[in-house]
């Protein structure tokens, strides 16, 4: 998430877009279009970014991975109209790539002005989404801004790794998508997007990546589980004293 990308993975990216473009096509008017206004850029200069959907109370939902990073320094948190603030990182679940930080107050642009966002809509007495189930996600991948994706659930929710609970989907996400929000037909929050698998092609002189390519979402209900859980603060790394005798 945080590192620079490869030439394949741009283009992955682009073929991947262009195909989720045509799907666009063929799918449904979402509900609840207020949702685009929820996602947010969870930026840690200079080493990079991920996204994160605004729920409400001054708390931002994203992935662990991208939380942890945040630990000492915080974030710099910016909404759909470019109004900034700092945020702090309250806890981090690495097993199920969840993490929860907290505003350190409204967001305000450039002139002064504040924005009031809307709180994503999760619903946790509702049934995650199931295989064939039209999503959505925004985010900010690569360099870009605020880019939406269209797909299918492609899969129930199982283990991915280390207890991990996950479901995959035929949208496309790049580095930076990272906790951003996936959202149901109704702009209902259905889970975070958290890595993009690309398919692999025996060429003859190797395996090598495809153009096929995969999301994992951590769903609703482990969102909803993580949320309702204690957790401890994370811990701050203790400055480093190198060249001191």
């Amino acid at each position: 998430m945080l590192k620079f990308l490869s030439a394949l993975a741009l283009a992955s990216f682009a073929v991947g877009a262009l195909l989720a473009l045509i799907v666009t096509m063929n799918t449904p008017a979402y509900g609840g279009l207020h949702s685009d206004a929820t996602v947010v850029k969870v930026s840690l200069l200079p080493n990079g970014h991920g996204t994160g959907v605004y729920i409400g109370n001054g708390k931002v939902l994203t992935a662990a991975h991208v939380a942890k990073e945040g630990v000492n320094a915080g974030f710099t948190v910016k909404d759909a109209r470019g109004a900034e603030v700092h945020a702090v990182v309250l806890w981090f679940n690495e097993v199920a790539d969840v993490g929860l930080l907290k505003l350190d107050g409204p967001f305000i642009d450039k002139d002064g002005v504040v924005d009031v966002l809307p709180a994503a809509k999760l619903a946790c007495d509702t049934p995650d989404v199931k295989i064939g189930d039209y999503v959505e996600t925004i985010g900010y991948p690569l360099a870009l801004d605020r880019i939406h994706t269209w797909g299918h659930v492609a899969s129930d929710i199982s283990p991915r790794e280390a207890g991990q609970l996950n479901f995959l989907t035929d949208l496309t996400i790049a580095p930076g998508n990272s906790g951003g929000p996936l959202f149901d037909i109704n702009g209902k929050l259905a889970g975070i997007t958290v890595a993009m698998s690309l398919a692999p092609i025996n060429a003859g002189f190797g395996v090598i990546p495809s153009f096929v390519m995969l999301t994992y979402v951590i769903p609703k209900s482990v969102i909803c589980q993580e949320l309702a859980a204690e957790h401890a603060a994370p811990v701050k790394a203790e400055p480093t004293t190198e060249g001191t005798p």
